[in-house]
């Protein structure tokens, strides 16, 4: 991707934002919400949210691990 083109998302991701997040953050809670439960966690408990995804370096996938933790 070249910088124009990033610049380019950049600027197009910022004019959606706001109405992206008023559309989909209340789904985005209920299931979050449900999964915490399923979980069986409770308030006061910890937790740590790992997700993984595909990420294009140089040309090739290679996998990216992304994580948080709540202290």
């Amino acid at each position: 991707m070249t910088t124009q083109e990033r610049e380019h998302a950049r600027i197009a991701w910022g004019k959606i934002a706001p109405g992206y997040d008023k559309a989909n953050t209340p789904a985005q809670m209920r299931i979050a919400n449900e999964g915490l439960h399923r979980a069986g966690l409770r308030a006061g408990m910890q937790f740590l949210d790992v997700t993984f995804r595909e990420i294009t370096h140089y040309g090739s996938p290679r996998p990216a691990l992304a994580s948080a933790a709540e202290s």
